[in-house]
């Protein structure tokens, strides 16, 4: 299982109108919609996931994207910035191919018939193909669109790689949790049941991929609470990101995505930090598996060592200048000197601090002022 990297399931669908359906009858019009979380929620929620996936570059070594996410997330960052992320084979694509839509069903006779709505699976193109056909409408521009298109498709995973079965046995675990009728439902109910559909396709991806760890939104993590199903699909642990997210809060080091949103860091300044020699040490050592939250804690918020406070030249001179006139004391002044060479070699080797401290802590703030 890897442990090094991660999916990142918790950027927000947002509630859009596709197309009319077919030819109605008479007293029957149909649409279809897509998404669950409304415009003026849509933004707050997105702050949040770039919150996170900012923090991400930091922590892991790849990270999983949906296309359609991917999409998401060049409308704020920008195509150039997104494009630096693909290349640098950080940011990794998959493609879902399913995903269920709604059909609103609407009466032209209100008094005789009230509105339904039904679950649907809809099967989109990839989203490589939408750029290749629409990048006009991406807001790419032309001179790039070339290099975009041939970058984006290598950071597929793999573009045959697509397990079809995923709409239908997801739709079956809803199914079981929620005991509606999908073809026959009310408003509210199809924007809950969309939204329940990406927690567990989330989970059938961790498994696709063989991670350890994906990020859900807060909804997920309420909704994952509780149930004897459920909690089949919840980590036994708090995710690494979200453990990570407290250390940075708890030392008071500034959140990197708001100083890249305010323009104070850019994109290759965040990549220079990720590949810091003491950010992939950090790395390392925090993902292991087998290291405990108390351990992270005492390695991280470990007092000053007595030993960091003594003068160690002051006594290297001392000692040899008394060494040379005072035999007796030699081998006390020896041993003094053995201990510090010990001690020094293991200050030396490399501690977290040194990159919460010296590298985020230090570079973020100098950015501020």
């Amino acid at each position: 299982m890897n442990y090094s990297e991660i999916i990142l399931s918790n950027f927000p669908s947002k509630l859009g109108v596709l197309t009319p359906v077919g030819d109605s009858t008479q007293d029957i019009s149909s649409f279809k919609y897509l998404g669950y979380v409304n415009r003026q929620d849509y933004k707050i929620l997105m702050e949040n996931t770039l919150q996170k996936l900012f923090l991400s570059l930091i922590l892991y070594e790849k990270i999983y994207i949906s296309d359609k996410d991917f999409i998401k997330l060049v409308e704020i960052i920008g195509w150039l910035d997104g494009l630096e992320l693909l290349e640098q084979g950080i940011v990794k694509i998959f493609y879902d191919k399913y995903e269920p839509s709604v059909t609103a069903h609407r009466s032209k006779k209100h008094l005789l018939l009230m509105p339904w709505y039904e679950i649907e699976s809809t099967c989109y193109i990839r989203k490589l193909d939408w750029l290749d056909i629409n990048y006009k409408d991406s807001g790419l521009k032309s001179v790039f669109k070339g290099k975009v298109v041939n970058t984006f498709q290598d950071a597929y995973i793999n573009l045959e790689d697509v397990d079809e079965k995923f709409y239908n046995s997801t739709i079956k675990i809803i199914n079981e949790l929620e005991q509606k009728n999908i073809k026959n439902l009310d408003y509210q109910d199809t924007l809950r049941i969309l939204r329940v559909y990406e927690i567990f396709n989330s989970f059938q991806q961790k498994k696709r991929f063989d991670l350890s760890t994906h990020l859900v939104d807060g909804f997920a993590r309420e909704y994952l609470q509780g149930n004897a199903i459920t909690s089949l699909f919840t980590d036994e642990r708090a995710s690494k990101l979200e453990k990570f997210e407290s250390l940075t809060e708890e030392k008071g080091i500034p959140d990197i995505y708001e100083l890249y949103r305010l323009g104070l860091l850019n994109i290759k300044q965040v990549l220079e930090i990720r590949d810091d020699l003491n950010t992939r040490k950090f790395r390392e050592w925090f993902l292991e598996p087998l290291r405990s939250d108390n351990e992270i804690f005492y390695d991280v918020i470990n007092k000053q060592n007595i030993f960091d406070k003594v003068n160690w030249d002051a006594i290297k001179f001392a000692t040899a200048t008394l060494v040379g006139v005072a035999d007796p004391l030699s081998g006390l002044l020896t041993s003094i000197i053995f201990e510090r060479e010990i001690f020094k070699k293991t200050t030396e080797s490399w501690h977290p601090t040194l990159f919460l401290d010296d590298v985020l802590n230090k570079k973020l703030n100098k950015l501020i002022k």
